[in-house]
């Protein structure tokens, strides 16, 4: 049971819903609202894991997010409420998908393949009867062009990976935590199309980025760690 509900949240309905966020904003928009499941999981996980809630947390998460936006060079318009909506529908999705992940992770002793392969089986029964019930002639497509075949059978493996090791994250540390890395996204976007698509990011962008990084260490760094440490005599 609990499997068939984490391959629901990760899956599903997350897909469904960021899919008809994309189709209807972009993915510029739909990426940035989504990528507030970070802050979801943080402000959910107190309540389900009685995990303790950082101030210091959760403004860093805000700062992430602005950061987020400017590297997004978000522009949102009234015509785009529909897909917004949507976009916070997945990313609720996946914060719970998170919160409960390190839940009956440890509970029922799930493990990250565990919960990935569950993910990608609902979701491939649940998207597959719809596909079937509402457009089933493009199950059987007359062809398929090769680069097409290649970046579906990467979306497979980048998708079973990432499903795979989420959970495995939230496993070892707590969600809000782990949640935090996955704002990591945008950052290695904007990398890959400057490096594959030649595309250089613009002023905001580079300070958009630097708000992110800068967010996502408050968030996760203890700070301690940069507090010197006093000798003791013996």
């Amino acid at each position: 049971m609990h499997l068939t509900i984490l391959g629901a949240l990760g899956g599903a309905i997350f897909l469904v819903a960021m899919n008809l966020a994309v189709a209807g904003v972009g993915a510029t928009i739909a990426s940035f609202v989504a990528g507030l499941y970070a802050v979801l999981a943080a402000v959910i996980a107190p309540v389900v894991l009685r995990e303790r809630l950082r101030p210091r947390a959760l403004v860093a998460f805000v700062v992430a997010l602005v950061g987020t936006a400017l590297l997004a060079e978000l522009d949102l318009t009234a015509d785009s409420i529909g897909g917004i909506a949507w976009g916070l529908v997945g990313a609720a999705s996946f914060a719970l998908f998170l919160v409960f992940s390190r839940k009956w992770s440890r509970e029922d002793g799930l493990d990250g393949l565990l919960i990935g392969l569950a993910t990608m089986t609902v979701a491939a029964i649940a998207l597959g009867l719809i596909v079937l019930l509402t457009r089933p002639a493009s199950l059987l497509p007359s062809q398929v062009a090769p680069e097409a075949l290649v970046a579906m059978v990467w979306l497979v493996v980048s998708a079973a990976g990432g499903l795979a090791l989420a959970p495995a994250s939230v496993r070892l540390i707590p969600a809000s935590r782990a949640a935090a890395f996955l704002l990591l996204n945008p950052i290695v976007a904007a990398i890959l199309s400057a490096a594959l698509l030649g595309e250089r990011p613009s002023g905001v962008q580079m300070i958009g980025g630097a708000l992110v990084l800068a967010g996502i260490a408050a968030a996760t760094l203890d700070p301690g760690v940069f507090r010197p440490h006093r000798a003791t005599s013996g």
